[in-house]
């Protein structure tokens, strides 16, 4: 790991990730909009890992989240961390 870290590969591997992620990023949000248009609002949160889904009309994310969970994705709902 040091002779990785100390010839540069490291940093490399993090600017190759990066734009990974920002690629990603960038297909969700596009793919989102297209089929919510301006019924969604996006947000990304510094570090290109995570996408905030607004969707004011809905009033239940619980359905939401356990169908995009069981289709694969990584899905967690911020009302879950809300305090009525």
């Amino acid at each position: 790991l040091a002779d990785f870290m100390a010839q540069g590969a490291y940093r490399a591997h993090i600017a190759t990730i990066s734009a990974a992620y920002r690629d990603r990023l960038a297909l969700v949000r596009s793919a989102l909009t297209g089929a919510l248009n301006d019924r969604v609002q996006l947000s990304a949160p510094d570090g290109g890992l995570q996408l905030i889904a607004r969707l004011p009309e809905l009033e239940d994310d619980g359905p939401l989240r356990e169908a995009l969970n069981a289709a694969g994705f990584a899905v967690s709902s911020l009302s879950d961390y809300c305090i009525d």
